[in-house]
């Protein structure tokens, strides 16, 4: 649980016995900037492809100050 954004994160895995996390940023639910510009809105998200870039980037960030 992050405490300062309150808010929960999920991951695609998760392997607590050695601490490894993998996240699969697929090109449609994550606007890949290589095929999407900052601007479109995703059409069920409903969010730019700007905004989906900083969240993915807060919970990547997030994710990698947990590591021990």
């Amino acid at each position: 649980y992050d405490k300062i954004n309150k808010k929960h994160y999920r991951y695609d895995y998760v392997d607590f016995t050695n601490k490894k996390v993998i996240e699969f940023n697929g090109d449609f639910w994550h606007c890949n900037p290589e095929k999407y510009i900052e601007c479109h809105i995703h059409r069920i998200m409903n969010k730019s492809a700007k905004e989906l870039w900083n969240i993915d980037k807060i919970k990547s960030d997030w994710i990698k100050k947990k590591r021990v």
